[in-house]
């Protein structure tokens, strides 16, 4: 299984990731994992998951289930 920081190189080296929390907020549609810093804002987190340079947020598009799985379980 392959940790988040090597899920997130390769979103990287594929161009399938939005950063901050604006970009994350339009591109929520076929992300499979958003990932939030704690400096989010509860109004900004709420309109993220219902729908320069310190990333707050950042969208993958790529990774599968088990992978993403493993990462929400902290394993």
């Amino acid at each position: 299984m392959r940790n988040l920081e090597k899920i997130i190189k390769d979103a990287l080296d594929a161009k399938k990731c939005k950063f901050g929390a604006r970009e994350v907020m339009h591109s929520t549609k076929g992300s499979r994992l958003i990932v939030l810093t704690k400096s989010v804002s509860e109004a900004m987190k709420s309109k993220i998951c219902n729908r320069p340079f310190r990333v707050s947020a950042i969208a993958l598009k790529i990774g599968d289930d088990d992978e993403i799985r493993n990462i929400l379980e902290g394993n």
